[in-house]
């Protein structure tokens, strides 16, 4: 077979596979539930600029006449984050291209799905824990400045239900100013999260997780809030320590930056006997754009 005509017979083949992979889900990935995903600006552009503000002002009583009318602002930082190029493609041999072509079959979008698949799990990790080669920062190990942060020493291997919620009301009462709490998403280390989920209440009607969930500060309020685990928290803090987030889930409090989700190039002929579609995504990582709706309550117990 001509290369004009594999060519040719290739680009069909990969149109189809493209359109059958590209929104396939995959179980365990879960990042974009926890950290928004935001797609703004150009593909190619090469920084991203983090913009984190904190709103000032204060309302007072004035006179009717009067001319000096208090007025809010923002107190705007922020940084410039670099964009970085990432690759995950996949590929078919010469004799599998015939061997399909002459049985009249279609090729398997297994190469194509495990290529999604490989990119999804890379961003599922530069969304939780950043990446060390490019000196990001996740979900779970924010930098000092973005992030209000406490602490607590009790040994979290063997907490009651009702020291377990006085953690929940401890790291949602980080969030937000002069006691209004903004988290509405409390991330447990998962070995806390597992313990609550089959601690049972003195009535045994719920859990412990049911109870911290439906009574916590902010649900006594009546705003809900929806706690979870991350196996990474269990070691997230100083000393491999456990850690608990508390936050609001919003991209104006904490986003995840990719200018250029994933996307397969054209087919194109890589080596004598090799054809490949080359797969590409940009991403700059995660950043956390409101510090005050955002914390981490760490462990100290020795």
């Amino acid at each position: 077979m001509a290369n004009r005509e594999v060519l040719k017979w290739l680009q069909g083949q990969a149109a189809r596979i493209k359109e059958q992979v590209m929104d396939e889900e995959f179980a365990h990935i879960n990042y974009a539930e926890l950290v928004p995903v935001t797609s703004e600006g150009n593909p190619w552009q090469q920084a991203v600029a983090f913009v984190s503000t904190d709103s000032v002002g204060k309302a007072e009583f004035i006179n009717g006449n009067a001319d000096d009318v208090p007025l809010a602002d923002v107190n705007v930082g922020g940084r410039i984050a670099p964009v970085h190029f990432a690759a995950i493609g996949y590929g078919y041999g010469y004799d599998e291209i015939n061997s399909a072509r002459v049985m009249g079959i279609d090729l398997s979008t297994r190469k194509a799905s495990a290529a999604r698949l490989a990119c999804e799990e890379f961003t599922q990790e530069l969304a939780f824990s950043g990446s060390r080669e490019k000196g990001l920062t996740g979900l779970i190990n924010q930098p000092s400045a973005s992030v209000t942060r406490d602490t607590d020493n009790t040994d979290w291997s063997a907490v009651t239900a009702e020291e377990a919620l006085a953690l929940v009301n401890k790291a949602i009462s980080l969030t937000g100013n002069k006691g209004a709490p903004t988290a509405d998403t409390v991330i447990l280390p998962y070995s806390l999260y597992e313990r609550l989920a089959g601690l049972l209440m003195p009535n045994g009607a719920q859990t412990a997780l049911d109870f911290i969930t439906t009574n916590n500060i902010a649900a006594s309020r009546g705003r809900r809030v929806e706690v979870l685990s991350l196996d990474e928290l269990d070691t997230a803090a100083s000393g491999n320590k456990p850690r608990i987030v508390a936050y609001r889930r919003d991209p104006n409090v904490l986003e995840l930056a990719v200018p250029m989700p994933h996307m397969f190039l054209d087919v194109h002929h890589a080596a004598a006997l090799r054809w490949e579609v080359p797969g590409v995504f940009r991403t700059a990582g995660v950043n956390v754009v409101r510090k005050r709706d955002f914390a981490y309550l760490d462990n100290t117990a020795s």
